[in-house]
């Protein structure tokens, strides 16, 4: 999955140390509101992201079938880690594209799991599927 348990805390111990210590105009950025509120916004979408890997791989350790929910979680866990990877490069300005800080790296590998087992447009249409068919069968006098 996307979001790898080895990566997230070094990442965010990057975040924090930064945000506390740097001072432009004075004061803190992790004193800014903006600031604060994008690193809320990310610690939200990890949770949401985790909580739909977590369901779809029940699924399939139940033999159930799994495809859709593990579409929602790729396309879920790509579209967000991209964004919120973004927002945190955003935060610490130039810094976040440093070599000893991983947020560059870790950019480039949310962009590359956006392609690999199915882009995010594969998801689309894998999520799509079941509302074609139920439309279909409603058009053509089915129960769905």
């Amino acid at each position: 999955m996307l979001l790898r348990h080895d990566c997230r805390p070094r990442s965010k111990t990057a975040r924090c140390a930064t945000r506390k210590s740097a001072r432009p105009s004075g004061q803190r950025v992790i004193d800014h509101q903006g600031v604060r509120w994008k690193l809320v916004d990310a610690a939200t979408d990890l949770e949401a992201a985790r909580l739909l890997a977590y369901r779809a791989a029940r699924l399939i350790d139940e033999g159930a079938d799994a495809v859709l929910p593990a579409a929602h979680a790729k396309k879920f866990a790509t579209e967000i880690a991209l964004k919120r990877i973004a927002d945190c490069i955003q935060a610490m300005g130039a810094n976040g594209l440093r070599a000893d800080y991983p947020l560059a790296r870790h950019l480039a590998g949310a962009k590359i799991a956006a392609y690999t087992d199915g882009s995010i447009e594969m998801m689309n249409e894998r999520i799509a599927s079941p509302c074609r068919r139920s439309s279909d069968d409603h058009l053509h006098g089915g129960d769905a």
